[in-house]
This record gives structure tokens, sequence and C-alpha cells, in this order.
């Protein structure tokens, strides 16, 4: 339908625009239009040097995207890409409405760090490696049952 607002979608830590597809496939198939933004801060190249991308370089791709698509927005964000969606649709007059996955709900200007109390770092050098097995297996972004054949075709 012409008349609604493109969805823009924007993803977690450690994850990329792929974990959108299987919903924007469905929302498509209901007349939705959808995009999906590639967050810099998702490094995948363990060879990337400090200092790596952060909220404020996530902010301006989702802003950017924003500005693309340049009618009514609804931006939806999932997980750690709900800080710098905060921080994207502060002032965006074609944001409709903003809907927060399992995310952070920061003010405009905070950080997931200070969220848990912890100091802002001047740099991430040793807090975060850009490639993290651990966190970046997919089963751990969904419920986790090997069973389930959603769950299995996410970790394949």
């Amino acid at each position: 339908m012409p008349d609604r607002p493109t969805m823009l979608l924007v993803h977690g830590g450690h994850h990329g625009p792929w974990v959108w597809e299987r919903l924007q496939s469905v929302l498509r198939e209901r007349g939705w239009i959808t995009e999906a933004v590639a967050l810099p801060s998702a490094v995948h190249d363990p060879e990337r040097a400090e200092p790596l991308p952060g909220m404020y370089d996530d902010a301006r791709v989702v802003r950017a995207a924003i500005g693309e698509i340049g009618r009514p927005v609804i931006v939806v964000a999932h997980s750690q890409g709900g800080a710098p969606t905060t921080e994207a649709i502060a002032g965006e007059t074609n944001v409709v409405h903003a809907v927060f996955v399992a995310a952070y709900m920061l003010d405009v200007g905070e950080g997931v760090f200070q969220t848990h109390g912890i100091p802002a770092p001047t740099t991430l050098e040793g807090l975060r490696s850009p490639v993290n097995p651990e966190l970046n297996l997919p089963a751990a972004f969904y419920d986790g049952d090997a069973n389930n054949p959603e769950t299995a075709e996410a970790c394949s």
C-alpha cells in the first residue's frame, strides 16, 4: 500500500541486515515496504584496527537511511540498535513511529556503557573483539532449540 510508511529495520550488535530477511519477506507479502541498514559497529573484519565504529557512526547510517527514504518512516530497532536509533531519529520529521524490540531505549547522547553504570571509555580497545564467536552464534539470538527448524536454519 503506497500510503503506508516505510519500515526501516535496525539490527542489533553482532548482527547484520540479514536478521531481518524473514520478517521482510512476511511484511512484503502484506504490502509493506521495508529497508534494512548495516550498522558499521557490527565489525566483521578481525583485522580492523581501532578506532572501531561506534554509536554515533551507526546513528549517521540510520539518519542517512531515513533521509534517503524521504517519506514517512517507522523505525524498528533491535537490541543494541536502539542506542543509535534514538540519536538518529531526534528531530527527524518523517519518522512517524519508533519501535524498540528488546532494545536499548536511551536518551539522546546516552550510551550503552552509561546505562550499565560504566563510564564511557575513550577507546573500545580491549573491550570488544571484532569477531566474537561466542556472541556471533545465531542460536544465541533465537530460541536456543537446535531442534526448532527456524533455529537450525539460522545457525546454518
